[in-house]
Protein backbone atom coordinates (compact mmCIF):
# COMPACT_ATOMS: atom_id res chain seq x y z
CA UNK A 1 0.00 0.00 0.00
CA UNK A 2 1.40 3.37 -0.95
CA UNK A 3 1.63 6.36 1.39
CA UNK A 4 -0.93 8.21 -0.76
CA UNK A 5 -3.56 5.63 0.22
CA UNK A 6 -3.00 6.46 3.88
CA UNK A 7 -3.56 10.19 3.50
CA UNK A 8 -6.63 11.71 5.12
CA UNK A 9 -9.06 13.34 2.71
CA UNK A 10 -11.59 15.25 4.83
CA UNK A 11 -15.08 14.91 3.34
CA UNK A 12 -17.67 17.58 4.15
CA UNK A 13 -20.97 15.87 4.92
CA UNK A 14 -22.77 18.96 6.20
CA UNK A 15 -21.66 22.57 6.15
CA UNK A 16 -22.47 25.03 8.91
CA UNK A 17 -23.09 27.63 6.21
CA UNK A 18 -25.16 27.32 3.08
CA UNK A 19 -23.77 27.05 -0.40
CA UNK A 20 -20.71 25.64 -2.06
CA UNK A 21 -17.26 27.19 -1.85
CA UNK A 22 -18.62 30.31 -3.56
CA UNK A 23 -20.91 30.93 -0.59
CA UNK A 24 -18.34 30.27 2.15
CA UNK A 25 -15.39 32.35 3.26
CA UNK A 26 -13.16 29.39 4.14
CA UNK A 27 -12.91 25.75 3.10
CA UNK A 28 -13.55 24.64 6.69
CA UNK A 29 -15.86 26.51 9.06
CA UNK A 30 -16.83 26.07 12.70
CA UNK A 31 -19.77 23.66 12.89
CA UNK A 32 -18.99 21.82 9.63
CA UNK A 33 -19.57 18.08 9.88
CA UNK A 34 -16.74 16.14 8.28
CA UNK A 35 -15.35 12.61 8.18
CA UNK A 36 -11.77 11.53 7.43
CA UNK A 37 -11.63 9.24 4.40
CA UNK A 38 -9.02 8.08 1.92
CA UNK A 39 -9.34 9.49 -1.62
CA UNK A 40 -10.99 6.32 -2.97
CA UNK A 41 -13.70 6.28 -0.27
CA UNK A 42 -14.21 10.06 -0.57
CA UNK A 43 -14.87 9.62 -4.29
CA UNK A 44 -17.17 6.64 -3.64
CA UNK A 45 -19.13 8.63 -1.03
CA UNK A 46 -19.77 11.38 -3.59
CA UNK A 47 -20.82 8.81 -6.20
CA UNK A 48 -23.33 6.89 -4.06
CA UNK A 49 -24.36 9.55 -1.54
CA UNK A 50 -24.11 9.74 2.25
CA UNK A 51 -27.14 7.53 3.03
CA UNK A 52 -25.95 4.64 0.84
CA UNK A 53 -22.36 5.07 2.06
CA UNK A 54 -23.49 4.89 5.71
CA UNK A 55 -25.49 1.73 5.01
CA UNK A 56 -22.65 0.06 3.09
CA UNK A 57 -20.03 0.68 5.82
CA UNK A 58 -22.21 0.67 8.94
CA UNK A 59 -21.57 4.33 9.77
CA UNK A 60 -23.79 6.67 11.75
CA UNK A 61 -24.01 10.45 12.01
CA UNK A 62 -22.16 10.05 15.33
CA UNK A 63 -19.07 9.05 13.32
CA UNK A 64 -18.87 12.59 11.91
CA UNK A 65 -16.54 15.18 13.40
CA UNK A 66 -18.17 18.54 14.19
CA UNK A 67 -15.43 21.13 13.90
CA UNK A 68 -14.68 23.64 16.59
CA UNK A 69 -13.40 27.05 15.52
CA UNK A 70 -9.82 26.03 16.39
CA UNK A 71 -10.06 22.79 14.37
CA UNK A 72 -11.50 24.68 11.39
CA UNK A 73 -8.66 27.21 11.47
CA UNK A 74 -6.09 24.41 11.76
CA UNK A 75 -7.55 22.50 8.80
CA UNK A 76 -7.81 25.68 6.71
CA UNK A 77 -4.09 26.31 7.22
CA UNK A 78 -3.24 22.73 6.19
CA UNK A 79 -5.61 22.93 3.21
CA UNK A 80 -4.15 26.17 1.87
CA UNK A 81 -0.56 24.93 2.38
CA UNK A 82 -1.47 21.83 0.37
CA UNK A 83 -3.07 23.92 -2.40
CA UNK A 84 0.03 26.12 -2.68
CA UNK A 85 2.23 23.01 -2.90
CA UNK A 86 0.23 21.70 -5.89
CA UNK A 87 0.12 25.08 -7.62
CA UNK A 88 3.90 25.31 -7.33
CA UNK A 89 4.13 21.99 -9.18
CA UNK A 90 1.86 23.24 -11.98
CA UNK A 91 -1.15 21.28 -10.73
CA UNK A 92 -4.59 22.83 -10.30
Amino acid sequence: MSVENLATDWDHIAHSTLGSMGGRKYYFNEGDKIIPLCRAHHTERHMIGWIAFKAKYGLTDDDLVTLTDYQALDRNELHYQHQRKHKNKGMA
